[in-house]
């Protein structure tokens, strides 16, 4: 992932900027997937680390794969490059298997639930292991699969922050157990993209959650929104409660939360609908594709994201814009594209 900072693109600042987020999970105990306030990691080019007070502190990415203890090297005599794999970062941030409801159409089996519970073991016979086993098999596809340790079912990192005081949350573990940050109900990684040192106005979100029969229901923003008001990040703007969502059809078009207010960001909330034949909305569960259903979900996703070509739409996206960048007189269009897509309850 750091190698892009040397594409001749990407140093005239002609590509986007990704930021790619992922969540831990502490295996000392029986914790299986992060909790609702889990922190959030950032993966960039440049650096990696969480903004969370309880970890504040990054490292750079080139790096990554490198064992440090208190922010110095543990080997005075060479670093590993490398480990930053953009494949791997990628798999880091959609890692779903830990999850006992992926490949189950989320009927939670008891002991599939349970599984951090199980001691590791390189050879074991005991049912329980046995039956997850099984149960990862089935989810991968893949004959003859073998659980040697839980950990299998998370993306190791070791740990930047090793030994480092100032970071008291991950400082005793010497590796990271990472997952997709959507396992603590934030599917859209909105929270980054609030620190007031960004100093962004606009955020387009383009929610692909399973929700209401595989589309967004809201509740992914609903949980953002009351996430950050206990974080204080004060850039997040208001999002009514979940009930509202379904009471005013909110997920049946684009909307906008924090319009003519210059204190918050405007969110551009663009929920996932079924604008061509094959609809968009498959399940999280279903982990293979062929490439036929790879374009059709592509050419949904940008029937979405254009509402069908909509001028009018791209107006109102262009108002949304302008509306943070202090404009006068903004065209009369504006007005009319405030009154439809506004959220203001």
């Amino acid at each position: 992932m750091s190698a892009v900072t040397s594409q001749p693109s990407f140093m005239l600042r002609n590509v986007p900027y990704p930021i790619i987020t992922a969540q831990a999970v502490d295996l000392s105990g029986t914790v299986c997937a992060p909790p609702v306030n889990a922190s959030h990691y950032e993966f960039t080019p440049y650096e990696f680390g969480s903004w969370d007070p309880t970890i504040g502190a990054f490292t750079p990415t080139k790096y990554l794969g490198s064992s440090l203890s208190a922010g110095k090297p543990v080997s005075t005599n060479s670093c590993i490059t490398n480990y930053d794999n953009l494949g791997f970062v990628i798999g880091t941030s959609s890692a779903l298997l830990n999850d006992p409801g992926i490949g189950t159409d989320e009927v939670y089996d008891a002991t599939f639930a349970n599984f951090c519970t199980i001691p590791d073991a390189t050879v074991s016979t005991d049912p329980d292991d046995i039956a997850v086993n099984a149960g990862i098999a089935q989810v991968l596809a893949i004959p003859n699969v073998e659980l040697l340790s839980v950990a299998d079912l998370y993306a190791p990192w070791p740990n930047p922050f090793y030994n480092l005081t100032s970071a008291p949350q991950v400082s005793d573990s010497e590796t990271l157990s990472m997952v997709d940050g959507g396992e603590s109900g934030q599917v859209n990684p909105i929270v980054p993209m609030l620190l007031p040192s960004r100093q962004l106005d606009v955020i387009i979100v383009n929610d692909n959650t399973d929700g209401t029969d595989n589309f967004p229901s809201g509740q992914e923003l609903v949980n953002t929104y009351e996430q950050a008001k206990v974080a204080g990040l004060t850039r997040m703007p208001y999002v009514p409660p979940f009930e509202y969502f379904a009471a005013h059809n909110l997920t049946s078009h684009p909307n906008f939360f924090g319009c003519q207010n210059d204190s918050v960001a405007t969110i551009i909330w663009v929920p996932n609908a079924a604008l061509t034949p094959i609809g968009g909305n498959t399940s999280t569960n279903k982990i293979q594709y062929s490439e036929a259903e790879t374009v059709a979900m592509v050419a949904n996703g940008a029937a979405v994201m254009s509402q069908n070509n909509s001028e009018a739409w791209a107006k109102c996206l262009a108002c949304a814009f302008m509306d943070k960048s202090n404009a006068t007189n903004l065209p009369a269009v504006c007005t009319t594209c405030f009154t439809e897509y506004c959220v203001d309850p």
